[in-house]
């Protein structure tokens, strides 16, 4: 579980940080969203932290997403 647990993370990290994507014209979700430019009418210091903390919670909530499924599939497998 550990290992898993580990090896998620590294993955997360991964695909969220390092990897680029087709869909967000080949760069990384961290720094597309981070090149959004910000309407004049919103401080562009409070919209990219909220941005930033929006991104880390949901990168959050699949590490949690992930290993309560991986429970659930261990649960089931054990009593198979």
């Amino acid at each position: 579980v550990v290992s898993f647990n580990h090896n998620l993370t590294e993955w997360l990290i991964e695909y969220n940080f390092k990897r680029p994507h087709q869909s967000l014209n080949y760069e990384t979700p961290i720094k597309f969203n981070n090149s959004i430019k910000v309407s004049p009418m919103y401080p562009s210091s409070t919209t990219s932290t909220i941005n930033f903390v929006d991104l880390i919670l949901t990168v959050i909530l699949e590490i949690i997403f992930y290993r309560l499924l991986y429970k659930a599939v261990v649960e089931v497998s054990q009593k198979n």
